[in-house]
């Protein structure tokens, strides 16, 4: 028996959903991330603040293989946009533009560079292991 507003008693149905959404990486050793980039510092010319091109030429030597996966880099809008710029003002092998289904993207190391604003790049500074 269910109440309505008034408190009266009637027949109906009733569902309770509970879902909780989160992450499962299936292998950890697929998985990286670069943390603590300080955005106040970022260059167009890499001159100072965090080389994200560095960070990420580390970050691609920790992951296990790219045998049988499809990697993917995923930045927010402001780290990609330093990145783009950083590869107009510098000669680099790894960072290129190709053309994919028609589109633009962003390639690092064969690996293509995707932005999503989900990302938090206001977080606290992450320390300790």
């Amino acid at each position: 028996m269910l109440l309505d507003s008034e408190g009266n008693s009637y027949m109906g149905y009733r569902d309770h959903w509970l879902w909780r959404c989160g992450l499962m990486v299936k292998d950890w050793r697929f998985v990286v991330r670069i943390a603590n980039i300080d955005l106040d510092t970022l260059t167009n010319d890499a001159s100072s603040g965090a080389k994200i091109q560095e960070l990420m030429v580390e970050a691609c030597e920790r992951i296990e293989g790219r045998g049988g996966v499809r990697p993917a880099w995923y930045m927010p809008r402001t780290i990609k946009t330093k990145l783009r710029l950083q590869l107009l003002n510098a000669k680099n092998t790894f960072l290129s533009l190709e053309q994919s289904g028609g589109k633009e993207v962003t390639m690092f190391d064969g690996i293509a560079v995707r932005r999503t604003d989900a990302l938090n790049v206001e977080e606290a500074q992450v320390t300790g292991f």
